[in-house]
């Protein structure tokens, strides 16, 4: 389900005819113990979830504090480029960004081989990107809550973030990966919610008053922003 007050949202269905991405798929799914299987997408659980692991960044930009079950990142820059090797957070923990304004963005780029699992909460007062190349699964008890939310399977380089140029693609020979949510997405008023892989499934909640939702299949595509408002979103051929 998705709400909010405009007509300015748009749902794309998933592509068919994916039969290389599905058996790329499939192959992962023989090694694993559990599935989540919906709406025919695959997506493999990583092994012993937990709040996010091993990150990496440039100094100055962003202080971490982990106690456990709660990890508090804040943000000292508008935007801040943090590299993980695990990024899920469990159904008991918390995972809070306390960033300069709702301007700000934080680029989370998921380097490990696991998807994302979001079982538990977070939340922002800025942006969050989380890019997994491995899919991304938002649970059915996940809540999260920011001023803008962009997921995706698709990559984009540190230069274009850092310069304003949102455009991101699949990368070659890379496998079709999925995002699927069946938790509950809001995001501030004028915000925006973006979900975009070559598989897509939304069967939660996204909740984005005087904002936009953007839920999409494809390998390619660009965004722009005014503060936290999208003001353009295109599904492209690289």
């Amino acid at each position: 389900m998705i709400t909010h007050k405009n007509n300015n949202e748009k749902n794309c269905s998933p592509r068919k005819n994916r039969s290389e991405g599905m058996r790329n798929l499939a192959k992962r799914l023989l090694t694993s113990v559990a599935t989540t299987i919906i709406g025919g997408l695959l997506l493999v659980p990583s092994q012993g979830m937990a709040i996010p692991q091993e990150p990496s960044f440039s100094d100055g930009q962003v202080g971490i504090i982990n106690d456990g079950t709660t990890m508090t990142i804040e943000q000292h820059v508008d935007k801040a480029i943090i590299n993980w090797d695990e990024y899920s957070i469990a159904a008991d923990e918390l995972v809070q960004y306390i960033q300069p304004g709702i301007e700000s963005i934080a680029l989370n780029k998921i380097t490990g081989a696991n998807p994302s699992e979001i079982m538990g909460d977070l939340l922002a007062n800025g942006q969050i990107f989380i890019m997994n190349p491995n899919g991304i699964l938002f649970g059915p008890d996940s809540h999260v809550n920011t001023a803008g939310l962009l997921a995706t399977t698709l990559g984009i380089s540190d230069a274009d973030f850092l310069e304003g140029n949102y455009d991101f693609s699949q990368e070659q020979y890379a496998q079709l990966s999925s995002i699927i949510n069946k938790g509950e997405i809001t995001i501030s008023d004028n915000g925006y919610a973006v979900l975009v892989a070559p598989l897509v499934s939304n069967e939660g909640l996204i909740v984005a008053n005087l904002g936009t939702v953007r839920v999409g299949a494809a390998e390619h595509f660009t965004v722009n922003f005014d503060g936290n408002s999208l003001i353009n979103f295109e599904i492209t051929t690289p």
